[in-house]
């Protein structure tokens, strides 16, 4: 095929690398050389020949996100696109748009500081606009300044025979220690690990984590998990203190540096500045974040592939919520912090179960062929954000977080935010923020306000 056409617009001077490697790189840019996809989607990946660079530590491969797309129908792959189409071979940058993301509802905040819904921006099916792909430069960038593990910034470029609604498109490469490609979501999940190089990376962390056990034994998996999640909450916790807010926490949007012993932030192309924001909302978001990392890790565990890996014992005993949350507020009480977790605990609870006798439905809905997946339709993402917020608003009070970004609401403020948004489930969200604990005269004097 003809070359594409692009322009370089942006590079990072702290980070040089070889003349060589910086040539393979613009050869995958402009489809000189096909890009290599590891899974389905937006995402290349390419391994440096040699590890000849300047900076340190040394980097081994690269990311680049836009160069195109590729969506393959019979792979055996765990990222569904849902698509009208298949593409059986790598595309270069597609213009239309990707219709899925239009129904991608999230919890987040007005500028008053009351929750609301909104939807994700629209994006092109297989690539990003080039402002998309500077943001997720310019937030690799302070992340780097700051030292938070985060893939590092390197080149931002323009296609500029393509545009979606009036934007050019492009793309951004970013540079990551590790050859592998693999999203720590990997080491929850025993069956995905098939492949010889998915094993040796599994293998890999659990030495890192030093660890010996086999990652076919659930409880292993567990020790690795609840160590992880540990390491998760400070990174979000980190994310957060460099002055960012919007990252989607799910451990499918984080990497892990084996050499380095540490998570690594990736996808920070919807990341935004604190500053843009009201300071009586930015507490509220910071939030947000640490719930949304809480959220899509217990996502996971409700879908078809890990239903039966798991048992509601071992997870209750190991509680890597508690870890996530640990992490996260490393000065607050293990009471506290396990008092928390038992609550979005019995909230998750009865949906697991649910999904397990249901699974041969969800099965054939989580079909990446069918597009008819969709996690708002089982766990209530406005009460798990609204019940994890207000139950984690206590430990910010007392956290680092609060004197760079001061909470201006009270506990009681914050919870009457809940009962606007929540409507007739704002009953329910008192109950579990209760512990169930119907008979308590803060619960009684709660309702007895609803029902006024």
């Amino acid at each position: 095929m003809k070359p594409l056409r692009y322009r370089i617009t942006h590079q990072f001077a702290e980070i040089q690398i070889s003349e060589k490697n910086l040539a393979k790189l613009l050869e995958v840019v402009s489809w000189q050389q096909v890009p290599l996809f590891p899974d389905r989607g937006r995402t290349a990946w390419h391994i440096f020949e040699d590890n000849q660079l300047s900076a340190k530590p040394q980097f081994r491969a690269a990311k680049l996100k836009g160069v195109g797309v590729w969506n393959p129908q019979k792979v055996r792959l765990y990222t569904a696109m849902r698509a009208d189409s298949f593409l059986d071979q790598p595309q270069p940058p597609q213009s239309q748009e990707y219709k899925a993301i239009a129904t991608y509802r999230h919890v987040g905040f007005t500028k008053e500081g009351e929750y609301t819904e909104v939807y994700s921006q629209a994006t092109p099916f297989g690539g990003i606009t080039h402002s998309r792909a500077f943001q997720e430069y310019h937030n690799a960038q302070k992340l780097w300044e700051k030292n938070v593990p985060a893939i590092a910034p390197f080149m931002v470029i323009q296609y500029p025979d393509y545009e979606f609604q009036g934007e050019v498109l492009g793309a951004v490469i970013s540079l990551f220690p590790e050859i592998y490609p693999y999203r720590l979501d990997m080491l929850l999940h025993p069956n995905r690990c098939l492949e010889p190089e998915e094993r040796n990376f599994c293998a890999m962390v659990r030495e890192s984590l030093r660890l010996s056990g086999s990652f076919n034994d659930e409880t292993e998996r567990l020790k690795s998990i609840t160590i992880l999640g540990r390491k998760v909450g400070k990174l979000i916790h980190d994310f957060s203190k460099t002055g960012l807010y919007r990252h989607s926490g799910g451990w499918g949007n984080i990497q892990y540096c084996v050499e380095q012993e540490q998570p690594f932030l990736t996808d920070l192309d919807s990341t935004r500045n604190l500053d843009e924001l009201p300071k009586l909302v930015q507490p509220l978001q910071i939030l947000r974040d640490l719930a949304s990392s809480l959220h899509w890790f217990l996502d996971r565990f409700y879908r078809p592939m890990l239903l039966d890996e798991y048992t509601l014992t071992n997870l209750l005993k190991y509680d890597p919520l508690s870890e996530i949350i640990g992490g996260y507020f490393v000065d607050a009480s293990q009471a506290d912090i396990q008092q928390i977790a038992k609550k979005l605990w019995s909230y998750f609870i009865p949906f697991l179960f649910l999904c397990k006798r249901n699974r041969q439905e969800l099965a054939n809905i989580s079909n990446p062929s069918s597009g008819n997946w969709n996690t708002n339709q089982l766990m209530d993402n406005k009460l798990f954000y609204s019940l994890a917020i207000t139950s984690l608003y206590p430990l910010y009070l007392k956290s680092d977080l609060a004197v760079l970004y001061p909470a201006t609401f009270t506990i009681e403020e914050v919870k009457q935010k809940a009962e606007a948004f929540l409507g007739d489930n704002y009953e329910y969200f008192l109950y579990l923020l209760d512990d169930g604990n119907l008979g308590s005269s803060i619960y009684k004097q709660e309702k007895d306000r609803v029902a006024a």
